[in-house]
């Protein structure tokens, strides 16, 4: 995250000869200009810093008798100022990265893996009447309570899981291959054999 921040405020990538540049790190330091990535070169050393930061260098250069060599620019300003001339270019890039964002925010396909009783469009039609549909806000969606639902509402369904990958809501389920039960007792009751068994030998430890 903080290379991506970094890399929309422009980095410039610099060197100096200065074999004891310490002073004017110092300097940096206490006018809390943020400098990474020194690397020591033969004749000095080359580090990194924000480009905004860059334009504070006159000062602690000027202490120190030092001077700069840009070696690389890199980041958002740069690239905008490389193609300022042609603004269509620019602002159509920014235009599809806002939609790109916009579109993520949103579910556009729902997955149902688990399932062989129930069709896709059954649990599809399911989450339509619990406001998820495809469309809808990926932030309203919340798995945990949609989980609940739907074992609450299906008798058949034994367990399940929703998530969220990207776009996709995926929800797996896994339904009872048992046999259904007939009917439930109102009372306590006893539960005899249909038959009478034999027992055949005994394990003891």
């Amino acid at each position: 995250m903080r290379c991506v921040i970094r890399n929309l405020r422009g980095v410039v990538l610099v060197s100096t000869d200065n074999p004891a540049p310490e002073r004017f790190f110092n300097l940096c330091r206490m006018k809390k200009i943020r400098i990474w990535d020194i690397t020591k070169t033969d004749k000095g050393c080359q580090f990194s810093i924000g480009a905004a930061d860059y334009l504070q260098l006159k000062e602690p250069l000027k202490k120190c008798g030092m001077k700069l060599v840009i070696l690389r620019k890199t980041g958002l300003p740069f690239f905008m100022f490389r193609y300022r001339k042609h603004y269509s270019f620019v602002a159509g890039m920014l235009l599809a990265a806002s939609l790109l964002q916009i579109m993520s925010m949103f579910v556009w396909e729902i997955e149902v893996d688990g399932n062989s009783y129930y069709t896709d469009n059954v649990i599809v039609s399911y989450l339509q009447g619990n406001d998820v549909y495809v469309g809808c806000r990926m932030s309203k969606v919340m798995c945990d309570s949609l989980e609940q639902k739907i074992r609450k509402d299906f008798d058949d369904i034994t367990w399940v899981s929703a998530e969220k990958s990207g776009t996709k809501l995926i929800v797996h389920i896994k339904e009872n291959d048992g046999d259904n039960v007939a009917g439930k007792a109102k009372s306590p009751s006893d539960i005899i054999a249909s038959s009478d068994g034999v027992v055949e030998s005994i394990v003891t430890r």
